[in-house]
């Protein structure tokens, strides 16, 4: 059974294309947090992530993998969204030291045929309990809408 929308999500992609291009939270900033674009030499930061056996417990297409792949998987996935224009996850950095928090961002997925916006955060589990997801999930939808 499809589930009748309020609005039309292509009509507000379509919108945000013009005013965001990309979907990137790149400079966007909060009380704590720094959004920024991965780049390739983040690899050896965000590899721990995979390493943590709670980090992948829910991201079933990395559950049989080894961490090394996996961050090397997540890593082509942020870049093919970047290069396609469909948002992707952004490098969440404390403001204050430059810590490494983990990712989050925008980003555009198609369920049952009809583009949606997915707003999604990963983080370091060192990092987890602290309100940084929450912290950095609240600017998402106000940056975009």
């Amino acid at each position: 059974m499809k589930v009748k929308r309020a609005f039309n999500f292509y009509d507000v992609i379509n919108t945000m294309v013009t005013k965001t291009p990309k979907f990137l939270l790149e400079g966007q900033k909060t009380d704590r947090l720094i959004f920024r674009k991965l780049e390739p030499d983040d690899f050896d930061s965000w590899l721990p992530f995979f390493e943590h056996p709670d980090s992948t417990k829910y991201l079933l297409k990395f559950a049989n993998s080894n961490p090394l792949d996996q961050c090397k998987e997540w890593f082509d996935r942020v870049f093919m969204r970047y290069n396609n224009g469909l948002g992707g996850f952004n490098v969440v950095i404390d403001k204050r030291d430059g810590t490494f928090i983990g990712m989050g961002g925008l980003q555009v997925q198609t369920v049952d045929d009809i583009p949606e916006m997915e707003v999604g955060y990963s983080i370091m589990p060192e990092q987890r309990g602290k309100g940084y997801a929450t912290e950095a999930a609240k600017k998402m939808p106000g940056f975009c809408l």
